[in-house]
């Protein structure tokens, strides 16, 4: 049986905070961009999944190895839209220590 203490459900909950700033910074940058409105550019939704991509590899680099973590995932849901923009970014690496 898992139990989870308060503490540890508040160290998950401010892990979240980088990966959730980073999306909407990246939507924020992304809705403001003047290239979304040009003819030559390609699906808005596309190069918002690739803004969101970059972010979490980005993070993933930075944070990697403090959150032990290998990949992350982030799942963008806008208003007026019936699907969701889902991205995720990881690595091939693990760091295993043996004693």
């Amino acid at each position: 049986m898992v139990r989870t203490t308060r503490q540890g459900r508040s160290r998950y909950r401010l892990r979240l905070v980088p990966v959730l700033l980073a999306g909407l910074l990246a939507l924020g940058a992304v809705v403001a961009s003047p290239g979304l409105a040009s003819a030559d550019s390609y699906h808005p939704d596309l190069r918002l999944a690739d803004e969101l991509r970059g972010d979490l590899q980005a993070y993933l680099q930075a944070r990697s190895q403090a959150e032990h973590a290998s990949a992350v995932g982030l799942s963008v849901s806008l208003p007026g839209r019936a699907s969701s923009i889902d991205v995720s970014a990881g690595t091939m690496r693990w760091a295993v220590r043996v004693r």
